[in-house]
């Protein structure tokens, strides 16, 4: 209905909502839209040229920039494909650990995965609520959906943090502090970092990523 319209013209229209509509009262029924075309603006692409290059970054000519992205590209294949041998070594162990896992681990990491999917729904532009009116679900039923990856979760950490501690695997403190910079970049000056981050918490956190890193490397040189 938008298409040919030309900037400062009005028009009205009547479209009718999808009959699975999140909203129940508007659902399958006619609604008139009356919108007025504020700007009408045209994609033109820049010509790929060594100038388009240069202003990308540092730079020199256009084949600097394919050989840059080349390169990132492959190391992208080769860190996911690393990533992915070392969660098969994983998954291996722990599918052969027939332990029993406290219920409470569980329980956390179920209200973690949990947080994570409401977060996703409302990058959706929706509500939890809204999402599970949807769908016709409860909350309690997406969350049992989940139960065995909450399980598997758990598994792995407990597999990784006992071989941590019986092969003395820990990452040294400079390790530690340069990923902590790393993300400390992000935040415009020290009051934003105070107002939004605990620094020991930041710091405990990048500790396990890295001594998980570092249990996985020894898996995989066995």
């Amino acid at each position: 209905n938008l298409v040919g319209m030309k900037a400062d013209e009005e028009k009205e229209f009547t479209l009718e909502f999808p009959k699975d509509y999140h909203h129940k009262k508007l659902a399958g029924k006619p609604a008139t839209f009356k919108v007025k075309m504020k700007l009408v603006q045209k994609k033109e692409l820049p010509e790929i040229n060594d100038d388009f290059a240069r202003s990308l970054g540092n730079f020199e000519n256009l084949e600097a920039l394919k050989k840059s992205l080349k390169e990132g590209m492959e190391m992208e294949r080769k860190k996911e494909s690393e990533e992915k041998r070392r969660q098969e070594i994983l998954e291996k162990i722990v599918s052969g650990c027939q332990w029993e896992i406290p219920e409470i681990l569980v329980e956390s990491e179920l209200e973690k995965i949990m947080t994570e999917f409401e977060q996703n729904i409302l990058g959706m532009g929706m509500k939890l609520d809204e999402y599970l009116s949807g769908i016709k679900k409860t909350r309690e039923e997406v969350k049992k959906n989940f139960q065995e990856t909450a399980e598997k979760r758990v598994k792995s950490a407990l597999v990784l943090q006992e071989i941590a501690k019986l092969e003395k695997i820990s990452p040294e403190s400079a390790e530690i502090e340069e990923e902590m910079n790393k993300t400390l970049v992000y935040f415009k000056d020290q009051r934003d970092v105070e107002k939004n981050l605990d620094i020991k918490r930041l710091y405990n956190y990048i500790k396990g990523i890295l001594t998980n890193q570092k249990v996985l490397e020894f898996l995989e040189n066995l």
